[in-house]
């Protein structure tokens, strides 16, 4: 594993380590909230990270493309990862990956800690964020945030977008 993939399994670890017993609080005591089974988290994020038909070949074109899939690319401009995203998603991008989860199901809290937990720099991040973060670009932009973001005169992907 490398270094991140070893910060987000223990942020997962910690999602659903047991609960300590209910606190009390001004008289007020209470189970808390159900934490998601690690089963539930890789279902949400496979989920959140593949685009349905028409976009799925677009996806792989472009991932393969920019990367040949390969999640810690970073050619001289600075562009990192799969899907060669620009420096400056750096900070906008993790809050993409956090409402493509919670879109697919998982809590707002849970979402949230992942979000935190992504280092800085893309391309180390665990490749299914990333795939994550591309997936709801195109989800919340369509075609126009595709052909902004990955489009490329002559290229076989092009083609692709609808």
């Amino acid at each position: 594993m490398i270094g991140s993939d070893l910060i987000l399994a223990a942020v997962v670890e910690a999602m659903h380590a047991p609960d300590p017993a209910p606190v009390v609080a001004a008289g007020v005591s209470g189970p808390r909230e159900p934490r998601p089974s690690r089963a539930q988290v890789s279902r949400v994020v496979g989920a959140a990270s593949v685009l349905p038909g028409r976009w799925g070949a677009f996806q792989r074109c472009v991932e393969h493309r920019e990367s040949k899939g390969s999640p810690t690319v970073v050619n001289a401009s600075g562009h990192a990862g799969i899907y060669q995203f620009a420096i400056g998603w750096r900070h906008g991008l993790p809050y993409i990956v956090q409402r493509g989860l919670v879109a697919h199901g998982m809590t707002r809290r849970d979402a949230r800690t992942i979000r935190l937990a992504l280092p800085t720099r893309i391309e180390q991040w665990p490749a299914k964020y990333q795939r994550v973060g591309f997936a709801q670009v195109i989800r919340e932009g369509g075609r126009a945030a595709a052909l902004r973001h990955w489009g490329l005169a002559g290229s076989v992907c092009q083609g692709l977008v609808r």
